[in-house]
C-alpha cells in the first residue's frame, strides 16, 4: 500500500455519479466511499482533489450536459473519520441502489470547485518529485494517497491558498488562541493574522519545515509524546503593512512553525522580531 501522506485523490466515475450535478447545485458537504484499507488513515483537517478519469456517459445519460474531460474538478477538505454508512445524498446516484449501500465513507467538504476550469491531466506537467503516477494515471479504486507536493502545484495553478474556501474556525490543530498570553505575569494582546491561520498555507509551510520550533527548537511530540503530535503554531514573516492588494502567502518564504512561547516573544514588540533575532536572544 502507498503510505499516507495526510492528501488524497478521490476518484470518481460520472457514468456512476454525476458529479457535475452535485457541483452546480451548489451543496458543499458530502460523503465519500473510501478503500477499505486506507480507512483507518483518514483525519480531520486533511485535503484531497477529486479527480474524474474517462466520462464513459452514453448520450442519453449525458442528456445534454458537457462530456468531462479527465482532470481534478474539485479541492475538498476532510471533516472527519470514515464510517460504516450509505451516501447522505440523493439525486445525483445514475442507480440510486448504489448510494444505498454500506460502505465506509469519510465526510468532506468542497472547498473550491473546478467545473468550469478543470486542472486536466493531459496538460499537468509535473516537475519530477511532484509526479504522482495514481493521479495522473489513474487507480482502480475509491481513495489513494497523494503526493503533497503534487497538491500544492495543483493549488497553486488554480490561484493559490487565498482562493480556496475555508471555514473559519477557532483554533487550528496544535493552536490554541493567542488573543490573551499571559507574560510575566500581564496580559498582551497578540494578534494571529489571516495568513497564519490558513489551514492549507499552514499544512504546506509544516510539510516543508516539520514540526520543530524554528527559534528554539522545541518539539511537542519529544516532550509530551501522543497529545503533542503536532502541535505547533505558524507565524507570518511578513508585516500586514508592507502587503499590497495583490499579495499571494508562499508558505515555505513567508512562514515559518514556531512554538507559542516564542510566537508570544515574536510579537512582543511591533514591528515582530526577526527569527534570527529573535533566536540570538534564547539562552
Amino acid at each position: 500500500m502507498k503510505e499516507p501522506t495526510g492528501y488524497w485523490t478521490f476518484y470518481c466515475n460520472p457514468k456512476r455519479w454525476y458529479i457535475d450535478d452535485f457541483i452546480r447545485s451548489g451543496e458543499t458537504e458530502d460523503t465519500f466511499s473510501v478503500s477499505d484499507f486506507h480507512r483507518n488513515y483518514f483525519k480531520e483537517g486533511q485535503f484531497g482533489v477529486i479527480r474524474v478519469g474517462r466520462d464513459k456517459r452514453t448520450l442519453k445519460e449525458l442528456a445534454g450536459r458537457n462530456r468531462l474531460q479527465s482532470g481534478v474538478y474539485a479541492i475538498v477538505e476532510i471533516l472527519g473519520e470514515p464510517k460504516l454508512m450509505k451516501s447522505t445524498k440523493k439525486g445525483y446516484w445514475a442507480e440510486e441502489s448504489d448510494g444505498d449501500k454500506e460502505k465506509y465513507r469519510v465526510p468532506i467538504r468542497y472547498v473550491k470547485t473546478l467545473l468550469d476550469n478543470p486542472v486536466l491531466l493531459e496538460e499537468l506537467d509535473l516537475p519530477a518529485d511532484a509526479y504522482d503516477q495514481h493521479l495522473v494515471r489513474g487507480q482502480q479504486a475509491s481513495t489513494m494517497p497523494l503526493n503533497p507536493l503534487t497538491f500544492h502545484t495543483i493549488i497553486d495553478l488554480i490561484g493559490g491558498y487565498e482562493t480556496i474556501s475555508l471555514l473559519e474556525k477557532d483554533t487550528l490543530p496544535g493552536e490554541f488562541a493567542l488573543d490573551e498570553v499571559i507574560l510575566e505575569g500581564a496580559k498582551k494582546h497578540v494578534t494571529v493574522n489571516a495568513y497564519e491561520r490558513n489551514p492549507l498555507a499552514r499544512k504546506r509551510c509544516l510539510d516543508h519545515y516539520g514540526y520543530n520550533c524554528t527559534v528554539c527548537d522545541f518539539n511537542f511530540y519529544e516532550v509530551y509524546g501522543d497529545i503533542g503530535k503536532d502541535f505547533i503554531h505558524v507565524h507570518h514573516l511578513t508585516e500586514l503593512s508592507s502587503i499590497g492588494e495583490e499579495y499571494k502567502v508562499d508558505p515555505i518564504k513567508d512562514l515559518r512553525p514556531v512554538c507559542p512561547n516564542c510566537h508570544a516573544m515574536l510579537h512582543r514588540r511591533k514591528p515582530a522580531y526577526g527569527i534570527e533575532e529573535l533566536r540570538g536572544m534564547v539562552k
